[in-house]
């Protein structure tokens, strides 16, 4: 095996976890939930680690790795809300940003070819505060209530940062668009 393929292999173990996360969620083993979620969250930070530093970035990598972000959040966040330890407005939003993001992406790509997807700084603490609710909304149920207000502040610094980094691909992705289609006007005039 060669080891820059390590951060996708970590990666398809990501969504591997997505199965057994359902599966004790859904059967309230919040304990076992926990470790699972976790170990996931944790592995997108080595997986990234692994990328970043050693260089071992690919493709599938920069498609896999968000995606399998996308899919741990919509696992988790849906039960949460489903279950009513989240409100599902927030689930609309987290969902809503992500389909936004996901549909704009593919549309750019089937347009104009593939792009070079690099997460903004925004979108990173996006993603560290909604594993972070999840994390502090598990570990409620499995070992004591949590103060609301802990709780209340998470759900604020992920809606502040979904809407805030959706609102900032759609700026990006507008001017990324209208940068290529002059490009191509101009040539067409050429």
């Amino acid at each position: 095996m060669n080891l820059n393929h390590l951060p996708n292999i970590i990666t398809l173990l990501r969504v591997a976890l997505l199965l057994p996360l359902a599966y004790y969620l859904i059967q309230k083993d919040y304990q076992i939930a926990l470790v699972i979620f976790m170990i996931a969250g944790a592995s997108d930070a080595l997986d990234g680690f692994l990328a970043k530093h050693f260089k071992w970035t690919s493709r599938f990598g920069a498609i896999a790795d968000p995606l399998a972000d996308k899919m741990l959040m919509l696992v988790s966040y849906s039960y949460l809300a489903i279950e009513n330890y989240l409100p599902l407005w927030l689930l609309a939003i987290v969902v809503g940003r992500d389909i936004f993001i996901v549909t704009a992406a593919y549309a750019f790509h089937r347009r104009f070819g593939p792009f070079d997807m690099q997460p903004s700084w925004l979108s990173k603490f996006n993603t560290t505060f909604q594993i972070f609710l999840v994390t502090w909304v598990m570990f409620s149920l499995v070992f004591t209530q949590i103060p609301e207000l802990v709780k209340d502040l998470l759900i604020l610094l992920v809606t502040i940062t979904s809407v805030g980094s959706g609102l900032q691909y759609g700026w990006l992705g507008f001017n990324e668009t209208k940068m290529k289609l002059d490009q191509q006007n101009n040539k067409e005039r050429e």
